[in-house]
């Protein structure tokens, strides 16, 4: 079934920068959704065509499953995943919705924030992020509607590492990010957290939260024994991939259609 959301989910993601869709993805899909990450932690080539990032900033020798903290533009390349989430209902009406008929898939990743070893995300805007090398910068209108929803695989928790927002964060500019030596990827000036009050979003299988490009969010280390795997996307309206000279991007939907795999 489809997936609409309500008035309450609207008024969220306008005041606060971000909604959670409750019951997102049925237990049948998120079956599948859950078989092929396993697969992919498992597969032994590294020549694989999507990207295992084992990166870690402790600098630690983790082995197995664990050893990944997420998986990389995955889902564009394996048919269980283009199916069973991105191409899903509930998935697509929720582009829909944000971006009307013709949308360009931008990214897809897996994150694994395996129990015990599983790092933190340092607080970010996901336009930050984009626009965050100089030649980039310019493009920043383009890429302010692109919408994100992230799928919880395994339950979410304070303990394991939930998401956590600044609400109404993205009613601000984009922030210049820093890339301090001790952190994994580019992130929000550290001075501009003192103080903040955070909302944590816990979800259970199944759940999403969807958000606004310029939403300040984050995610600690996960300290249970318990995984947290959530697999994401990020799309774009095609006249804004185009705009933007993005046109390598996987077709996702084209006049209203969702697009079968292999076909993009």
């Amino acid at each position: 079934m489809p997936y609409a959301l309500g008035p309450e989910q609207l008024r969220q993601y306008d005041d606060d920068g971000y909604c959670v869709a409750r019951g997102f993805i049925d237990a049948e899909s998120l079956a599948v959704i859950r078989a092929r990450i396993g697969a992919a932690l498992d597969e032994d080539d590294a020549d694989a065509p999507w990207r295992r990032d084992a990166s870690r900033k402790d600098g630690a020798a983790i082995q197995g499953q664990g050893r990944f903290r997420k998986i990389g533009q995955y889902a564009r390349r394996d048919a269980g995943l283009w199916d069973a989430f991105l191409t899903h209902d509930s998935v697509i009406d929720v582009n829909r919705h944000f971006l009307g008929g013709d949308i360009r898939l931008w990214f897809d990743s897996v994150f694994t924030k395996p129990g015990k070893v599983g790092e933190e995300t340092p607080w970010h805007q996901d336009i930050g992020l984009w626009t965050f090398h100089p030649s980039q910068k310019g493009r920043t209108a383009l890429y302010r509607d692109a919408v994100s929803i992230w799928l919880a695989v395994d339950a979410a928790t304070r303990e394991n590492g939930c998401l956590q927002f600044v609400p109404g964060s993205h009613l601000g500019p984009v922030v210049d990010h820093v890339q301090y030596d001790d952190a994994i990827h580019s992130e929000l000036p550290r001075e501009l957290l003192e103080g903040v009050d955070p909302t944590h979003v816990e979800l259970v299988p199944g759940d999403a939260v969807i958000w606004h490009a310029h939403a300040w969010h984050y995610s600690p280390p996960n300290m249970s024994d318990a995984n947290r795997w959530g697999i994401a996307c990020v799309t774009l309206r095609e006249d804004a991939a185009r705009e933007a000279e993005l046109t390598q991007l996987p077709r996702l939907v084209v006049d209203t259609v969702p697009r079968p795999f292999g076909s993009q």
